[in-house]
C-alpha cells in the first residue's frame, strides 16, 4: 500500500519545488514501475504479475483548477484529434431541487454540459474530459501499468492545454477487481482474506455484504488516504458468485 503513493509523492514534490502543472502530473517513469495493481513495489519484495488479473477497471484521475471560462468546443477539437477514440458522448451535470412556502410547492432542475466521454475503438479505454477533471480508465482485460501509464502520459498534456488547467488540486488512482466464483460459496476465506468478522452463532456466510475501510497515508503524502470497498453478490442465473474489490490505494487532496 505504501508504494501505491509513489506517483503522488513524486507529484507532490514536483509541485512544492515549483515544477509547475505539467511537471506535477508527468507520470515520471522513475517513480512508476510495473506491479500487478499498477505501482512500483519496494526493492526486495516479491510481487507476482497475474496472467489473468481480475482487474475490471483501473483509473487515473486528476482534478484541476482552470483559468478562464469553460469552453466545450476545446474538448470537441481535442476529441477530433484522437481518432482512436471514435465514440463520443456528452457529460452533463444535473441539479434538481424543491422549494416550498406556505402556499405552494415547486420543483426545479437545471443541467449543463461539463465535458465529453470518449471510448476507444476496442472498448478497452475510456477518457473523460471534464472542465475540472481528467479521468482515464483501462477496462477489462487489463494489460499492464506500463502500457496504461504511457497512454495517460500522452493524453494528459493534451487535456491540460484544452482545459486551460492552472494547477492540480487532487490526484487519485483506483483499481476495481472482480472475482467470479462458483456457488454456493461455503467458505469465502478460501478465496478472500479481507472479510467482515461474524459471530459464530450465525450459520454460513451472508448472501451479500458490503464493507469499507479507510486508511490515512499522511505519513507518505499529506492529505493522502486509501479507501477499500469489498462487496459480494450472488448471481444464481450464471451459477457464479461475485466478489468485488474497489480500492483507491492513493488519493490526495493537495494544498495549493
Amino acid at each position: 500500500m505504501a508504494n501505491s503513493a509513489a506517483f503522488l509523492a513524486s507529484a507532490t514534490r514536483s509541485r512544492r519545488t515549483g515544477g509547475g502543472l505539467l511537471d506535477f502530473a508527468r507520470f515520471d517513469p522513475e517513480c512508476l514501475m510495473s506491479s500487478r495493481i499498477g505501482f512500483r513495489h519496494d526493492a526486495g519484495t516479491d510481487v507476482t504479475a497475474l496472467f489473468q488479473a481480475p482487474i475490471a477497471e483501473a483509473v487515473i484521475s486528476l482534478g484541476i483548477e482552470a483559468t478562464g471560462r469553460f469552453d466545450s468546443a476545446r474538448f470537441s477539437r481535442l476529441a477530433d484529434a484522437l481518432p482512436g477514440y471514435p465514440t463520443r458522448l456528452p457529460i452533463k451535470a444535473i441539479q434538481m431541487g424543491v422549494s416550498a412556502d406556505t402556499a405552494s410547492l415547486a420543483f426545479h432542475n437545471a443541467h449543463e454540459e461539463v465535458g465529453l466521454r470518449l471510448e476507444s475503438s476496442d472498448g478497452r479505454r475510456v477518457l473523460q474530459l471534464q472542465k475540472h477533471e481528467f479521468t482515464f480508465s483501462h477496462l477489462h482485460p487489463y494489460s499492464s501499468w506500463d502500457e496504461f501509464a504511457a497512454e495517460g502520459k500522452q493524453l494528459w498534456p493534451l487535456f491540460a492545454s484544452a482545459a486551460g488547467a492552472e494547477r492540480v488540486v487532487r490526484a487519485a488512482v483506483r483499481v476495481i477487481n472482480k472475482l467470479e466464483l462458483p456457488v454456493p460459496i461455503r467458505d469465502l476465506s478460501q478465496y478472500v482474506s479481507l472479510l467482515p468478522m461474524l459471530p459464530s452463532a450465525l450459520a454460513g456466510p451472508p448472501d451479500t455484504f458490503f464493507m469499507q475501510l479507510q486508511f490515512s497515508m499522511a505519513h507518505l503524502v499529506p492529505g493522502c488516504r486509501c479507501v477499500v470497498n469489498v462487496a459480494s453478490g450472488s448471481q444464481p442465473e450464471t451459477a457464479l458468485g461475485k466478489i468485488r474489490f474497489d480500492s483507491q490505494p492513493a488519493v490526495a487532496a493537495l494544498a495549493v
